[in-house]
């Protein structure tokens, strides 16, 4: 188990490196990010992972007040995840990476895990047991969660994230946006 402050990147099919090359354009120009790597993960399409000095959360942060305002900074990035781990895909990798997110919980916090698995030998419901036998403390809230336990298996490497925003979806903001561009013209046509 290591301490990783990155991303995961999701785009196309067949378009990894250049999402890649938005990312890190991104991260290099738009945020002013430190030693920052942009990478195709090449036995999986559609995913690349992204690393640099800032903690993943900051970085989301930001990321999120952006895209608010400006929907063309990505073409060809879809979703974005964060990454506060990087280990194994072993039992007791999880199960200590659990323990550590625990320690951050109040006994109030309402808190899921959100899991993607990808060629995992171990099934969905057994890695999600795994995890949450390690965390005794908080709310399970699957609806309206204060923070959120990311699990991302990537067939024997699994990135893991504790955090109050779980994803940024690209795809939603720039609908949003869309809609948004419309809504003048439906009152003008409505005149």
């Amino acid at each position: 188990m290591e301490k990783f402050n990155g991303l995961v990147v999701s785009s196309p099919r067949k378009f990894e490196s250049y999402a890649s090359y938005e990312m890190k354009r991104f991260l290099d120009e738009k945020l002013n990010l430190t030693e920052v790597a942009v990478e195709p993960i090449l036995y999986l399409t559609g995913l690349s992972i992204a690393s640099f000095s800032e903690s993943s959360y900051y970085v989301m942060k930001q990321l999120k007040n952006i895209l608010k305002n400006q929907m063309d900074n990505f073409t060809y990035v879809l979703k974005i995840v964060p990454i506060d781990f990087k280990l194994e895909t072993e039992e007791e990798e999880i199960r200590n990476v659990a323990k550590i997110f625990e320690k951050d919980l109040n006994e109030n916090d309402k808190w899921r895990i959100t899991l993607r698995r990808r060629r995992s030998p171990l099934t969905r419901d057994e890695l999600l047991e795994i995890a949450a036998d390690e965390i005794n403390i908080g709310i399970v809230d699957l609806e309206d969660p204060d923070k959120y336990l990311r699990i991302e298996v990537m067939k024997d490497i699994t990135y893991m994230s504790f955090t109050t925003i779980s994803e940024i979806s690209v795809v939603k903001y720039k609908r949003r946006q869309d809609r948004l561009e419309e809504l003048p013209s439906l009152y003008a046509e409505n005149l």
